[in-house]
């Protein structure tokens, strides 16, 4: 009887385990089309958004979560997806999940993967404005496409457009930054990043096979990628990104972005060399000045703790200046005042110090 009883035991504890493992991996979505929250959602440390736009079908953008120990890459963010986000969700049991939108293509996306038309396309516009030098965000491709069809005629797309001014000088036009890592300007799309070879390129290391998946539907995936690009700060850029089919209608691909993945550098700030002073006469300290070097195009407040002209203890003293933007992003710096004792002994006398000979 105990022997039973402890096999059960052991048998229940086990099922519990994988059911926590399941729960925890599980996608959920839920479909919006509400372009302020969906573009609200990207907004991390340094970065602005307004001006939100979104074009697509109902139910093909929205927002989801999974569980930390997921296959995805990330717990929480938007999709948008050339069909619908319901269709994102796992397991892995449908070789044909697909909704035909019926719905329009987009030029821009046309221009990544020149001899294919896009359809049903999914596309997100707004305002950004950043502090720092370069935004960066996170994402995740993934298609239904994978991998019957890769390397054939359908050859669906995402991209990330950006305009605006270039630090370099004149301005982007629709530069996609949603590119194969590596590469000049690849765009990310089903015959660019896969399994194997595809006219003579090879990403298979970016790629995933989602066969049995319990996260994904979506029969294939890439890694985590980044995209960056340089800014000018505090200018205004357009973004714009989206996904679409190429070649048909069905088979849907989505884009897993990250929350709070578009982040802006930190303004930089520049300590002083070490000081090395003596000690004032009559005194175990000294008086030191000192001014950081802030580099930002924004407004900053630089800050120093000891602060410039503070009397500084006979020893070593490290003093941190930190320079914060108007978003509350801060750069920090370190940097040590010496104070010497170079006196010799001595002693006051009527109010009057006397070196001892």
């Amino acid at each position: 009887m105990y022997t039973i009883h402890f096999k059960y035991r052991l048998l229940a504890l086990l099922c519990g385990l994988f059911l926590a493992s399941g729960a925890s991996a599980q996608l959920t979505v839920s479909s919006s089309g509400n372009a302020a929250a969906l573009a609200a959602n990207l907004v991390g440390p340094g970065v602005t958004i307004t001006g939100a736009v979104l074009n697509c079908p109902s139910g093909a953008s929205g927002t989801f979560a999974v569980g930390a120990n997921n296959e995805l890459g990330f717990n929480k963010g938007i999709l948008l997806t050339s069909g619908n986000v319901s269709k994102a969700v796992g397991p892995n049991n449908d070789t044909r999940a697909t909704v035909n939108n019926g719905a329009a293509g987009n030029v821009t996306l046309n221009g990544l993967i020149p001899g294919y038309t896009t359809h049903d396309a999914c596309m997100l516009e707004f305002d950004l404005e950043a502090i720092g030098k370069e935004v960066t965000f996170d994402y995740v491709w993934a298609s239904e496409e994978y991998e019957e069809y890769y390397c054939t005629n359908y050859n669906d797309v995402f991209g990330f457009f950006v305009s605006g001014p270039n630090p370099t000088g004149g301005n982007y036009t629709d530069k996609n930054i949603a590119i194969v890592p590596g590469t000049a300007n690849t765009a990310v799309s089903i015959n660019n990043v896969g399994p194997s070879t595809c006219n003579g390129v090879d990403n298979h290391t970016l790629y995933r096979n989602m066969n049995g998946s319990s996260t994904l539907q979506y029969d294939g995936k890439t890694v985590v990628l980044q995209a960056k690009v340089a800014l000018k700060p505090c200018q205004k850029y357009h973004f714009k990104l989206g996904v679409a089919d190429a070649g048909d209608f069905i088979l849907d691909s989505g884009v897993f972005l990250r929350e709070g993945s578009f982040k802006s550098s930190p303004p930089e700030i520049t300590c002083a060399a070490p000081i090395t002073i003596n000690n004032e006469p009559g005194k175990c300290s000294a008086k030191a000045t000192f001014s950081p070097t802030v580099t930002a195009d924004c407004p900053v407040t630089a800050t120093c703790s000891p602060v410039s002209g503070s009397d500084f203890p006979v020893g070593v003293t490290t003093v941190t200046c930190t320079a914060t933007d108007k978003l509350g992003n801060q750069g920090t710096c370190q940097f040590t005042v010496t104070v010497k004792d170079n006196e010799k002994p001595g002693y006051y006398l009527s109010g009057q110090y006397y070196h001892k000979l």
